[in-house]
């Protein structure tokens, strides 16, 4: 997924290309918070508090989008599976009635 497929302004892709590491570095645990507002941005991220900075609403903004590219990818690859697993289940079914090409029509007379 790239970032410029998803529906973010251009100052929040810019925050996203320059701070993402260190976004997802708090929001994961992997870094400590620590002022109050990386706190408040870590309880943003669990859901605690509405985002207010604009560290926090483009960061949640980025996150909604990148699970909304996720699911309609995970949608299509179903799609795909269930084509084929179909797809399979025609081929290995046999017709009710062999018929043999050679035979006149069934409506034609002999």
């Amino acid at each position: 997924m790239e970032l410029r497929e998803l529906p973010l302004t251009r100052r929040q892709k810019k925050l996203i290309q320059k701070h993402l590491r260190f976004y997802n570095q708090l929001s994961s645990g992997q870094r400590k918070p620590t002022t109050a507002t990386q706190i408040h941005f870590v309880e943003v991220c669990n859901g605690k508090y509405e985002p207010h900075t604009e560290h926090e609403v483009t960061y949640l903004a980025f996150r909604e989008a990148c699970d909304m590219q996720g699911r309609k990818s995970k949608k299509s690859q179903q799609t795909r599976k269930q084509i084929a697993n179909q797809q399979r289940s025609v081929t290995q079914q046999r017709p009710i009635h062999e018929v043999d090409p050679r035979a006149s029509k069934p409506w034609s007379k002999r």
